[in-house]
């Protein structure tokens, strides 16, 4: 019973008609630049993914020595390809899912270890005690996974699994993706994407002779409860911070698996050129994702994060390189992280944004950034004022419940406005200052959206005079809040 990646379809496409088909290993990189993208609807997969090809890709070539290199993988990807498919040839046995001896990605356990459901390598499925995201499994009715979908989320485990639970040889950890956002470049086709994500290799300055993808590595590291550094950018995305063995029913399909710790990434200061820092008095630290609100509006925070000069990110030298191209082309990031709660996953966020050379190099411009979600919070601070002042009028105690829920289609509407105005700022020849036109048209969008939010309270049915005097003072009070508004006038700088 085997499953070679290199052969058998487990890869979700889209091809350029936008048609989905499941492709193999070997000709996922034969024709990448025939596919648009992995159809891989949920983030955190499709990230683990997209950082194994990556992977491989690196490995086949050992590079990209730098942007020049790049350039040549994008002009002439048939020779870039053709020495991916001797090397995955070279490699052949260590793709084997159920291989008896190195099966992929995996470190066998004994019989003494107790059976898991298949379920604990699905983050957006139900397992013991974790939060249900988009699933009703339960345990005591195993769900099952073909072969395919199995390898996708052994590669999801790896990287995104919270801390928490008894382990052996230790406790859980979190795995490498679990605390940060995780930012990637999303080019035209599954191939710009796969070279714009090759970081520099080596890193400058380092010399990283036993740097090796796993499969390529007769031995591991081994487990160290204070945590263990990566031998270099290639040991770092084929990690394993779990020991992992997925077991096989005679019928094909995939119900029970084992698992346990592995390895612990020591990783301070942070390194992952995938992962957005921020300088602290402590040094730098991860960009995480914000509690309890969409991805999208941590935007500067991101963008502060892959500006730092001292941490060179995957996406600033692949910004470079595409707008290098002749004709520039102009590719997007995508960002995607876990809001954790308890140690469970509660969520996973992502947000795909504009993005350009200026916009992550002029920190003018991303202060812009900020400066149009502070915007942003006063539009919803003038619907959660106006809510509280309603409801006080009324009689009743003011709940922040009440304000969210009509604040939440405010945000909702203007995400979708944000992603045009971070074009048109990316795209800006001039750093703009508030009397800009980039600046007011983000002013009007605000207020806009703000005055729908309050219209929808507003065309409530009054049913006494008491409520018809509430609404009243409310409106004052929403008025009284979006005059905070930068003004819409020349003289607004």
């Amino acid at each position: 019973m085997t499953f070679n990646l290199l052969d058998e379809p487990w890869l979700p496409v889209y091809d350029l008609d936008g048609q989905v088909r499941d492709v193999s290993l070997e000709n996922v990189f034969a024709n990448a630049t025939a596919f648009r993208d992995l159809a891989i609807g949920f983030a955190p997969e499709r990230v683990a993914v997209t950082r194994f090809l990556v992977a491989v890709l690196q490995s086949a070539l050992r590079g990209p020595a730098g942007k020049s290199e790049r350039i040549r993988w994008l002009q002439d990807p048939g020779s870039a390809q053709a020495k991916v498919a001797i090397y995955l040839e070279r490699w052949r046995g260590r793709f084997d899912l159920f291989h008896p001896l190195r099966p992929f990605m995996q470190k066998p356990i004994g019989d003494d270890a107790s059976d898991k459901s298949i379920a604990v390598l699905k983050l957006e499925w139900a397992s013991g005690n974790n939060v249900t995201l988009f699933d009703h499994h339960r345990d005591d009715r195993p769900p099952e996974l073909s072969p395919a979908a199995t390898a996708r989320a052994l590669l999801t485990t790896l990287l995104y699994q919270p801390r928490g639970g008894v382990s052996k040889p230790f406790n859980r950890t979190d795995s490498p993706g679990t605390k940060p956002i995780i930012v990637l470049v999303h080019g035209t086709t599954l191939w710009e994407t796969l070279v714009g994500n090759c970081s520099d290799y080596p890193a400058p300055g380092r010399d990283v002779p036993s740097d090796a993808p796993i499969w390529e590595r007769d031995n591991d590291h081994e487990p160290d409860k204070v945590g263990t550094v990566p031998y270099g950018l290639l040991d770092r995305l084929t990690w394993r911070s779990r020991a992992v063995l997925v077991l096989r029913d005679p019928d094909g399909a995939v119900r029970r698996c084992r698992l346990h710790q592995h390895l612990k990434l020591l990783d301070d200061p942070p390194s992952d050129p995938y992962v957005p820092v921020h300088q602290t008095k402590e040094g730098p630290k991860i960009v995480r994702p914000p509690s309890s609100r969409r991805l999208w509006r941590a935007a500067d925070a991101v963008l502060h994060g892959l500006s730092d000069e001292g941490h060179p990110t995957a996406i600033r030298q692949a910004v470079r390189t595409f707008e290098s191209l002749d004709p520039p082309r102009h590719p997007q990031m995508l960002a995607v992280g876990l809001w954790i709660e308890q140690g469970k996953v509660a969520d996973a966020q992502s947000a795909l944004l504009p993005v350009s050379s200026r916009l992550l190099e002029d920190l003018d411009l991303i202060d812009r950034v900020t400066w149009a979600f502070e915007q942003a919070h006063i539009g919803a601070k003038a619907i959660g004022s106006a809510i509280g002042k309603f409801t006080h009028a009324m009689g009743v105690e003011v709940k922040t419940q009440a304000a969210a829920r009509w604040q939440a289609p405010y945000w909702a509407a203007l995400g979708g406005d944000f992603t045009g105005y971070l074009h048109e700022l990316s795209s800006t020849v001039e750093v703009p200052t508030n009397s800009s036109l980039v600046s007011q048209q983000w002013v009007r969008t605000v207020r806009r959206h703000a005055w729908a939010a309050f219209d929808a309270i507003d065309s409530q049915d009054v049913s006494d005079p008491r409520q018809a005097r509430a609404l009243a003072l409310a409106a004052d009070r929403f008025r009284a809040q979006l005059r905070r508004l930068a003004p819409l006038t020349p003289q607004a700088a």
